[in-house]
């Protein structure tokens, strides 16, 4: 089974959000919209790479169609529209994290050289040979892209386009928790398994938002006690979580399910339950 999962930099508009869905219906897996961030991300699968080269080149025209990047106002640290496009080789039942496969590369590779020849986007590659973390440091510092196009579309701005393992999106929400805080918490919470960074999401409502990189080593569980350890006296205003895509079912089954309420998991927001019911399978 193949992922994309596509980071759009828009997560306020239902009507479009909706046509972008339905553009690609039968790969949809899942789509997760944040008016505070601003951000949308959809999650599409596939069996064969054609299929799902197919549908992320659909959804990356309809959204490059419609949305801006220089208008655009959010919480969370953008540089494009289309602002990462990972793609995964993933087996249903797996309970390793893996690296980036021979066709995740090579999709990566195709769909760079798509976006940045038909959008005119400035494109970053990552994966084996750089992570994403040093990929935004690259446009911070204004380092050429790997595909500069001759005259970029400013709207659409760069993209990073990855091949990579498993990971999990995952955001621990927090109350009364000011900027300063939530920063140290994530850097004290970042490790070889764990990205993360704080974030105010306004109203009293912090959050340290998490790319879990190991899930299958460090998952939602431990993130949590881990950031319990680091808050110490004020571990109760960590609230609860947020699962921003999918998780696998491995995952999920070292989770006490107890605790899924409050973490914000279940078992109809695992990969292998939207995989059973996307068209594409069936």
């Amino acid at each position: 089974m193949l992922e994309c999962v596509i980071n759009v930099t828009e997560g306020r508009d239902k009507t479009l959000l909706e046509e972008i869905s339905h553009s690609v219906a039968d790969n949809l897996l899942d789509r997760h919209s944040d008016p505070i961030h601003n951000r949308s991300v959809f999650t599409l699968g596939a069996s064969s790479p054609e299929q799902i080269l197919s549908s992320a080149t659909a959804l990356a025209a309809h959204a490059a169609s419609t949305l801006s990047i220089q208008d655009h106002a959010g919480v969370h640290p953008r540089f494009g529209v289309l602002d990462v496009v990972p793609f995964v080789e993933y087996e249903p039942g797996q309970r390793h994290t893996g690296s980036a496969s021979p066709d995740a590369i090579e999709l990566r590779d195709r769909f760079a050289f798509w976006i940045s020849e038909t959008l005119a986007a400035r494109v970053y590659v990552y994966g084996p040979e750089r992570s994403l973390p040093q990929v935004r440091t690259m446009e911070r510092k204004a380092e050429p892209a790997d595909y500069e196009p001759e005259q970029p579309n400013p709207n659409l701005g760069a993209c990073a386009v990855g091949a990579r393992g498993v990971l999990v999106a995952y955001n621990l929400v927090t109350r009364d928790v000011n900027l300063a805080t939530a920063r140290n918490w994530a850097g004290q919470l970042r490790s070889d398994t764990v990205r993360a960074i704080g974030l105010d999401l306004g109203d009293g409502l912090g959050q340290v938002s998490c790319n879990l990189i190991d899930p299958f080593s460090t998952g939602p569980n431990l993130a949590y006690k881990t950031l319990c350890r680091i808050a110490g006296p004020d571990r109760s205003k960590i609230i609860g979580g947020e699962l921003v895509g999918l998780i696998p079912e491995a995952v999920l089954g070292e989770i006490d399910p107890e605790m899924w309420d409050f973490l914000g998991v279940s078992s109809d927001k695992t990969v292998e339950s939207r995989w059973m019911a996307c068209p594409a399978f069936n």
